[in-house]
């Protein structure tokens, strides 16, 4: 399920609640999101959470993205969740990086993390914060 939000507050308050306030293997915290957001606008949060494999979540969410943003993209905050007994696999990886990849070829920096969250109603969970 693809959950799109756009208004900058809805931005702040799901990046706290969803990644700021849980730790991580990878962290992210609430100063990654500061920092970007001193200087370029939130524009667009994607959550993706579904069963499918952590590449087609990425690529969906992305997508999303790119419908959204305009070629002013500047930076993203991408974090992968997972729920407990269902630890990322190297392969899966392999796709997120190459996804990671495009965006990091046209100057935009990212920021990204992962971590196990067992509120999650499905396997896996991908959230993408856009800014300009």
């Amino acid at each position: 399920m693809i959950q799109v939000i756009t208004r900058e507050w809805q931005i702040t308050k799901a990046y706290i609640d969803d990644i700021a306030l849980h730790s991580g293997l990878i962290n992210l915290d609430w100063d990654d999101f500061k920092a970007f957001a001193e200087s370029h606008r939130p524009v667009v949060a994607i959550r993706n959470e579904d069963n499918a494999s952590v590449t087609e979540l990425t690529d969906n969410a992305m997508a999303e993205i790119r419908k959204r943003c305009s070629n002013k993209l500047s930076n993203i905050i991408v974090s992968i969740s997972y729920k407990e007994g269902e630890e990322l696999m190297m392969d899966e990886m392999e796709g997120i990086s190459d996804c990671l990849t495009m965006f990091a070829n046209k100057n935009v920096e990212i920021k990204w993390g992962i971590s196990q969250n067992n509120t999650l109603k499905c396997r896996r969970c991908i959230s993408v914060f856009a800014f300009e």
